[in-house]
């Protein structure tokens, strides 16, 4: 049975010190870093429906 793996997210991260930050996580014992996208449209963009054509 393989060990689990410790796989960190830099969602919550502060990106203006995003080196730092993965940094830290591979010090503390990170296995992988996680980059997450989130699903909510911000700013200049907008939802697409997964299978949907869009008009650009």
């Amino acid at each position: 049975m393989r060990a689990p793996a410790i796989v960190a997210s830099v969602l919550p991260a502060d990106f203006a010190r995003l080196g730092e930050e993965c940094r830290a996580l591979q010090k503390a014992g990170a296995d992988r870093i996680q980059w997450d996208v989130p699903k909510v449209p911000g700013p200049g963009l907008r939802a697409v429906q997964p299978g949907s054509r869009s008009s650009h």
